[in-house]
């Protein structure tokens, strides 16, 4: 979700509450402190715009789903009568003999690519393509001689397969959630051999992040390492302090996640805003979040980025 959606979502909010806050049309937005007592809703609301007109002017990241381009341009010669009945014989694989399924073999040939993952001279199969509910799945089935066994499956799609002597040794997955999830996590995975015929993927790493966060103006020539001094660390999308609710992440306004005194990661570069100096950071994943309105990022050990005050960290 983009800044043109999320203002979108924003003008609705503010449309509403000036429906519901006739008596308050008169306060001036420019005279207005957030330290008296002026309604909290009031208040949000302004917040809301301001950041989203923030947003408007300045640039961002914005994630792309990428389904299916990454493993199609390792396909060779592809063969469709041969994924046809690879469909027909092996649907079992794909569907998981789920009752609901409903999707017809012509409709999931484009999902399907036939690419030797194991070195072994034979035709393995990928399926990064639908399934039942929200979102896609990513299949990938082994061929030994025309009988086919799945060895790994997952949520989402794969992004990118390094090969080394024609053998897959690493596999990333991004998994953009369903929705209106805003976050996304994209996973690692090692892949080693017991025998060609089964490999074994081990999880390395996990990366964190929003749909759409604040590149840096300027970007370090190196990672630099740090230490948060603050006793709480708010990492948040972008360079811009907005606390209260965002149609999309919660009820914390732009904050990614909280973070203790001690908490470490590198810093990647940083911009100048209103006399506030910020810095773009990746967070270990050794931290221990103490909040944040995205679970996935808590589910396993995770490296999540996002903005934070530099003065509230210390540059080694």
């Amino acid at each position: 979700m983009n800044f043109k959606h999320l203002l979108f979502a924003s003008v609705v909010i503010s449309l509403f509450a000036c429906q519901s806050n006739k008596t308050t049309n008169s306060v001036q937005t420019d005279s207005l402190t957030f330290n008296n007592k002026v309604d909290n809703t009031i208040a949000d609301s302004i917040m809301l715009e301001r950041y989203f007109d923030y947003g408007r002017h300045t640039k961002f990241f914005d994630y792309t789903d990428k389904k299916n381009s990454a493993v199609a341009a390792l396909e060779k010669d592809r063969d469709t009568t041969f994924l046809l009945l690879f469909l027909k014989d092996n649907i079992s694989l794909i569907s998981n003999s789920d009752p609901e399924w409903h999707y017809a073999n012509s409709e999931l040939v484009s999902s399907l690519f036939a690419i030797d993952l194991n070195g072994d001279g034979q035709k393995d199969i990928i399926y990064d393509g639908p399934t039942i509910g929200e979102g896609n799945v990513s299949h990938l089935i082994i061929n030994n001689n025309g009988h086919f066994v799945k060895m790994f499956e997952t949520r989402q799609n794969i992004t990118h397969i390094k090969f080394v002597d024609g053998r897959m040794v690493k596999l990333f997955i991004s998994n953009p959630g369903c929705c209106a999830d805003a976050s996304v996590v994209d996973y690692e995975y090692d892949v080693s051999y017991k025998t060609a015929l089964a490999p074994v993927f081990s999880l390395r790493n996990i990366v964190g992040y929003t749909k759409s966060y604040e590149l840096p103006a300027t970007k370090y020539k190196t990672p630099i390492r740090f230490k948060a001094t603050a006793d709480r660390l708010y990492l948040r999308d972008c360079c811009f302090e907005y606390d209260g609710e965002h149609p999309m992440y919660g009820n914390n306004g732009n904050m990614i996640a909280i973070y203790p005194k001690h908490s470490s990661g590198i810093a990647i570069g940083e911009r100048i805003e209103n006399g506030t100096v910020w810095a773009l950071v990746l967070m270990n994943k050794e931290n221990k979040i103490t909040q944040t309105q995205f679970d996935v990022f808590t589910e396993q050990p995770t490296q999540v980025y996002g903005w934070v005050k530099k003065a509230d960290i210390n540059l080694n």
